[in-house]
């Protein structure tokens, strides 16, 4: 799960890059949301073996269930962290959006949208999921355009 760690460097170098401190709970549910998106990817190749022409041998230390547990532990995780990110001092203090927390419904809709699609026939490939599902679009936009306008 490697990509995991790229990801919060990009993040944590965003912030800093835009000179905004980096909140605790902003890398707590970068970090969560990355576990959760690899954790799904794996989902998809233990679900649909040889979808990249290989089986890897990792996926032998992996069960269905386990995998669907760490969904669950980091759908969780992502969710708390992003609440308690919106709600923040911090984060009102440096962004003056004390109406985040109005994007908590959408975010969840998102996630769950996401651990549904993984349940069917995919290989849980998160960029192909959003260019795919049209639900998970319209969340992406819909949360977008809610921050954008709060934030103005």
């Amino acid at each position: 799960m490697r990509p995991a760690g790229g990801f919060q460097l990009r993040l944590f170098g965003g912030t800093v890059g835009l000179g905004i401190p980096p909140s605790q709970w902003l890398l707590l549910c970068g970090f969560s949301l990355t576990l959760l998106l690899a954790l799904g990817k794996r989902r998809g190749e233990l679900v649909t073996p040889g979808h990249t022409g290989t089986t890897r041998s990792v996926l032998g230390a992996y069960s269905l269930d386990l995998i669907d547990q760490l969904l669950a532990i980091c759908a969780t995780l992502t969710l708390a962290a992003y609440g308690l990110y919106t709600i923040s001092p911090d984060t009102v203090a440096v962004h003056g959006a004390g109406d985040l927390p109005y994007t908590i419904p959408i975010v969840t809709y998102g996630v769950f949208r996401y651990l549904v699609i993984l349940r069917g026939d995919n290989d849980g490939d998160p960029s192909k999921l959003l260019f795919t599902d049209r639900q998970l679009q319209v969340t992406a936009v819909l949360w977008l355009a809610a921050v954008v306008w709060m934030m103005r």
